[in-house]
């Protein structure tokens, strides 16, 4: 698993982008998607336990609402298999 922090502008809304995106193997993909497991879009935290279509779960390691399933981040652009 490769995590990118985000930098710079957000285009569309002008505001600094904040976060992570993260990119995993297509193995990776299946094997966390088979395990319940989300990643936290603020710092790039595995978490466990996280339903695929979960939104703003709360992560322990940064204390936010951002954890993610990992088909969930995928559809909103922040999770690449490849």
């Amino acid at each position: 698993m490769k995590i990118q922090h985000l930098r710079g502008i957000n285009k569309r809304t002008g505001k600094p982008r904040v976060g992570v995106k993260v990119t995993v193997t297509e193995d990776e993909f299946l094997e966390m998607g088979n395990n319940y497991e989300g990643v936290c879009l603020y710092c790039g935290e595995v978490a466990s336990g996280v339903e695929p279509d979960a939104h703003k779960y709360h992560c322990d390691a940064c204390n936010k609402k951002g954890v993610f399933g990992l088909e969930e981040a995928l559809l909103w652009g922040r999770v690449q298999v490849g």
